[in-house]
Parts: C-alpha cells; sequence; structure tokens
C-alpha cells in the first residue's frame, strides 16, 4: 500500500504525536540516553559539564530523531512495509540474543538477515524477507543522514594504542537518537497506523582526520551499504532468486562498514600525538574554560609557559600565566591570563608515544576475542 503525496503531513503529524501518545515509553527512553550521556561526558569532559550540558545535548538528539522519525515514515509508509510482514515478534528476541556476542550485533541487518536465510532454506519463520531487507535500508540510510549532521557533535578526547606510532590521541564519536516512527498494520481489508519507538546507535573513532570528517565519512559508507541493499532488495522483488543475496548482504555488508572505519584510521598516519621536538599538541579544551578563554583550540601546540617548555607539571601553575603556542594554522601567539588556584586548565593534550593508552583496538575473531576476555588478567586499558 502506497502512501500519497497529501498524507506526508499527516504521517508527519501523527510522528510529532506519539510523545503524547505513548509518553511513559517515551519517558523511559529519554531518561535511558540521559544516564548515557551523563556518563558520557562526565568521564571525557570532567565536573564541568553539568546538568544543563547533558540536557543540551540530549534536546539536541531528540529533535533529530523527531526529524528523522518523519523522514523514515514516510520512507517506510511510501514502501508499503506493514509490521505483521515483518516478524517483529522474530526480529527483535534474535537481536538480543546475538547482542550477547557483541553489541554491534543488535542492529536489524544481522537478525533481518538471518530470519530471512532461515525462511528461504526452511519455510522457517513466517516473515517477508522483501520487506525486511526494506526495513534495514531504510534504518541505515536514516542513520547515515543522523550522523552526517550531528554524528560528531560531542566528540570524546582518548588515547589509543597504535600498532605502529606507540600511543596517540583520537576521538570516539558516540550519539543516540530516539526514533519515533509510524507503520502500516493490517486488520482484514482495513489499514491503520500503528506508532513504533525505536534507538539508533553510533559510535566510531577518529585518529587520523578531524571528528566530523570521520563522521561523514562513515555516513558516505553507509549510505552505500543502504542504497546497495535497497537496490538488490528492488531487484529480489521482481527476481525472488535474488533475494538470498540481498539477505547475505545485509550481514556481510554492515560487516564491512563496522570494520572499515578504524582499519582506515589505523592504517593512516596519526594527527594526534605530542612530540619532545614540537611541544605538546591540545587535542581538545572543555567549553568555557581557562584554555579556551585564552584562545588554545584543537590541534595548537603548546611551547612555554611563563618561559618555560612546556610539561605535564607545568600544567599545575595557577596565577599570571603566559602561554606560547603556534596554532593549527601555524601561527605563532602569546597569550596572557590569570588562573585561580581552585580552576583547572580545562584541555586535553595529545599524548606521547609512551605514554599508557586508553584504549585498545582488536581486529581478532569473535570467538578469539570472547576466550580473552573471559581468561585475559585484568588492565589498565579497555578493548574495543
Amino acid at each position: 500500500m502506497l502512501v500519497d503525496v497529501s498524507d506526508l503531513w499527516v504521517i508527519a503529524k501523527q510522528v510529532l504525536l506519539i510523545p503524547f501518545e505513548a509518553p511513559a515509553s517515551v519517558l523511559i527512553i529519554l531518561v535511558l540516553l540521559f544516564l548515557l550521556q551523563k556518563k558520557q561526558f562526565k568521564r571525557y569532559f570532567g565536573d564541568r559539564a553539568g546538568f544543563l550540558a547533558y540536557s543540551k545535548a540530549l534536546a539536541s538528539q531528540a529533535l533529530w530523531g523527531l526529524a528523522g522519525g518523519i523522514l523514515g515514515s514516510w520512507l517506510l509508509l511510501g514502501l508499503g512495509i506493514d509490521i505483521d510482514s515483518l516478524g517483529v515478534q522474530w526480529l527483535w528476541p534474535l537481536a538480543l540474543i546475538l547482542m550477547l556476542f557483541h553489541h554491534r550485533f543488535l542492529c536489524f541487518s544481522y537478525a533481518a538477515g538471518i530470519l530471512t536465510l532461515s525462511n528461504l532454506l526452511w519455510g522457517w519463520p513466517e516473515v517477508n524477507g522483501v520487506q525486511l531487507m526494506y526495513l534495514v535500508a531504510v534504518l541505515h540510510l536514516l542513520e547515515a543522514v543522523l550522523i552526517w549532521f550531528t554524528g560528531a557533535r560531542y566528540a570524546a578526547p582518548i588515547t589509543v594504542a597504535h600498532p605502529r606510532q606507540g600511543t596517540v590521541g583520537g576521538f570516539y564519536l558516540q550519539a543516540f537518537w530516539p526514533i519515533p516512527l509510524v507503520i502500516w498494520v493490517q486488520s482484514g481489508a482495513d489499514f491503520y497506523l500503528l506508532p513504533l519507538l525505536a534507538v539508533l546507535g553510533y559510535s566510531d573513532l577518529a585518529l587520523t582526520r578531524l571528528p566530523w570528517q570521520r563522521a561523514r565519512r562513515t555516513a558516505w559508507q553507509l549510505a552505500g551499504f543502504s542504497l546497495v541493499l535497497g537496490g538488490l532488495t528492488w531487484l529480489a522483488s521482481f527476481y525472488p532468486g535474488l533475494l538470498p543475496l540481498a539477505a547475505l548482504f545485509s550481514p556481510l555488508g554492515h560487516e564491512l562498514v563496522v570494520h572499515a572505519s578504524p582499519r582506515e584510521e589505523m592504517a593512516g598516519k596519526p594527527r594526534w600525538q605530542s612530540t619532545a621536538e614540537r611541544g605538546w599538541q591540545v587535542l581538545a579544551t572543555q567549553p568555557g574554560s581557562f584554555a579556551e578563554w585564552l584562545g588554545l583550540r584543537q590541534g595548537d601546540w603548546l611551547l612555554n609557559i611563563n618561559g618555560q617548555p612546556v610539561g605535564e607539571d607545568l600544567l599545575a601553575v595557577r596565577g599570571w600565566v603566559t602561554v606560547d603556542f603556534i596554532t593549527a594554522q601555524g601561527q605563532w601567539q602569546r597569550k596572557i591570563g590569570f588562573l585561580a588556584q581552585h580552576h583547572q586548565w580545562g584541555m586535553t593534550l595529545s599524548p606521547q608515544a609512551e605514554d599508557q593508552p586508553e584504549v585498545r583496538l582488536s581486529f581478532e575473531g569473535l570467538a578469539k576475542r570472547l576466550w580473552q576476555k573471559l581468561f585475559r588478567q585484568k588492565e589498565d586499558s579497555r578493548w574495543i
């Protein structure tokens, strides 16, 4: 059942009414996202990130999610997807089971591919594989749009173990969007709209690029996956023999996208690393901090503080401070300011090669990683 253009505004209004029709569900999702946002901000931005910062971030993501819900609903309804054909009673439980192996397997691209192949091979469970593949394609296209516009908005500075360059700086990109959707439900000969709530999540790593550059590259890759899957599914709707290809591409293509980003970042030349020759590089500054007030920005190189070469101990200097630095554009500058005893500089410096990393990346197989997770001794670094 296709949607007439005149119905687009009606569908948009239906999406906008979902928070009022299901306030309890919306509130639960918003509280969970608030707690996730608070944990991330506390960890990477310190005590300066208070209630206002968490709320601002959540409000921004909720508004983008609302816009995404309208776009997603138009696409899903325009394709004539109805909830009865999706086998939601199988889709969600399988996705949750797969999540036990790795959190990224919660993505519907894996569960939908498995259910479609199972239906094709054994006739069970009863699902419409074409509609399942369309659902995966639409959700990932929607995610690509959200990543393009907001994926790097709250990038968090981290230090990472690099296989050739020692410890390097970088950014962990993470975002969550609550997505209110409406979808067809068929009752006899009639159709009506059913509200659904979903959450899209995104995580990425930027070591060789600026956060916004990494986010937009990932958005292109994810959009490419979505369009290829959508094209295969469209062909399969005319030539059913191609449906197994679409079902296989759903999880395998998604794996290619997931692993492309960290492999690209590890293969390139790290952008964020302090050296004895050049000085200490600014990885990030906290909003409203003394460092930001001085004019220090991401990518600047600190040379001297009060005439002394910069070291970690010099960041304990208080009172009147004179800072010499080279901007990311290569311009030498000197700034003077007063830092009270109870205040912090409010900046994160890029690590040196010999520093202890916060994160280690693993490209090993899932079984081996699970074994290491169970039996590896406790370390200071976390693995992703």
